[in-house]
């Protein structure tokens, strides 16, 4: 965990010097009819020399949990961090096809479980430029994540996800600091 917040804030560091950093949000996105709560929103930064051409840290899958039921109670957390790449290529007035690579991790513990995810995703998706500091986008991915967990009785178990489209979709807001 130490190397991965070391990464993250050499990351980071890089940013300090781009000419272009954006900050915003991501949401988890579907199509389709949902209902619910609208309370799903990571934060991202992304930096680089130019609009066409950006790094990218979010984070991912950040929670806690406290219930309780039948006299019983139950905690639970959650979070992940994913770092990648992003290139826009204009295809119309203010709209840009934008795709690239992530890699990431995610972590989960609960009262009596815990896992651990490494993924690495490809995502494409288009943008809408508003004006030169606001942009919506609209991204899915191609998803490899391998997980491993354990349960209170010590039983570990492993496994694999592949997806096309259908992991992590997101719809992203961002503001354009410099």
């Amino acid at each position: 965990m130490k190397k991965l917040l070391l990464l993250a804030a050499l990351m980071f560091s890089f940013g300090l010097s781009a000419q272009r950093l954006e900050v915003g949000a991501t949401t988890a996105a579907a199509i389709g009819i949902g209902y619910g709560t609208f309370y799903d929103i990571r934060p991202m930064v992304a930096w680089g020399k130019s609009f066409e051409s950006v790094r990218r840290v979010r984070l991912d899958r950040t929670s806690m949990n406290f219930s309780s039921y039948n006299d019983q109670n139950y905690f639970s957390m959650s979070t992940g961090i994913f770092f990648g790449q992003q290139w826009r290529k204009q295809i119309a007035d203010k709209f840009y096809f934008i795709h690239g690579p992530e890699i990431g991790a995610s972590y989960y513990a609960g009262t009596n479980y815990q896992s651990s995810t490494l993924g690495t995703h490809y995502r494409m998706g288009g943008a809408y430029r508003v004006n030169d500091k606001f942009t919506i986008s609209l991204e899915a991915p191609v998803s490899f994540e391998y997980s491993w967990s354990q349960n209170a009785n010590s039983e570990a178990t492993s496994s694999s996800y592949f997806s096309l489209f259908g992991s992590s979709n997101l719809l992203s807001f961002t503001y354009a600091l410099k």
